[in-house]
């Protein structure tokens, strides 16, 4: 079998690079920082899909997302609501829980976030047939199953050895 991961892991990189370059433009474009964009998508994925608005958007909420430090969360929510792109809403059940929504404009920029991301996409598949698309989109996404395996197995191996000692 070759041996694939320095492949795998150049297009990884220069992957992450594009997208990179792609947010850096739309956040100056809307001076935002990239932290904002994400917390931005976050809520903007929890408010559709047809459950409650008013689940998962707190400050503690997005916290225990894990990606961000809560002081750099509530930063980014401070700059988001300066620009219009969320509102902030008092829970009616317990006044001490803030939801943080977004606006029209917020949901207008996470589309166009997407559409470019699209953009970017189609262009790399450029010269790709729709079956070799598909066959890429099946591999890629059973080596995803395979690293979520692996990173589980290494997580429960770690957690048992901190049990041993």
């Amino acid at each position: 079998m070759t041996d694939i991961s320095n492949d795998a892991m150049t297009v990884g990189f220069r992957y992450m690079r594009l997208l990179r370059r792609q947010m850096m433009a739309i956040q100056k474009k809307h001076g935002l920082q990239g932290i904002d964009i994400s917390v931005l998508a976050l809520l903007v994925k929890r408010s559709g899909g047809g459950h409650c608005p008013l689940k998962g958007d707190t400050l503690k909420d997005i916290t225990e997302v894990g990606m961000f430090r809560k002081t750099y969360i509530s930063q980014s929510l401070s700059r988001l609501l300066g620009k219009g792109y969320i509102t902030m809403e008092r829970d009616t059940e317990d006044r001490r829980f803030v939801h943080n929504l977004p606006t029209d404009k917020g949901r207008a920029l996470i589309g166009e976030e997407q559409e470019s991301c699209h953009d970017m996409n189609r262009r790399l598949m450029n010269g790709f047939s729709d079956e070799e698309r598909e066959t890429l989109r099946r591999l890629l996404s059973r080596v995803g199953q395979n690293m979520d395996e692996e990173l589980r197995r290494k997580e429960t191996d770690s957690c048992c050895e901190c049990l041993e000692k």
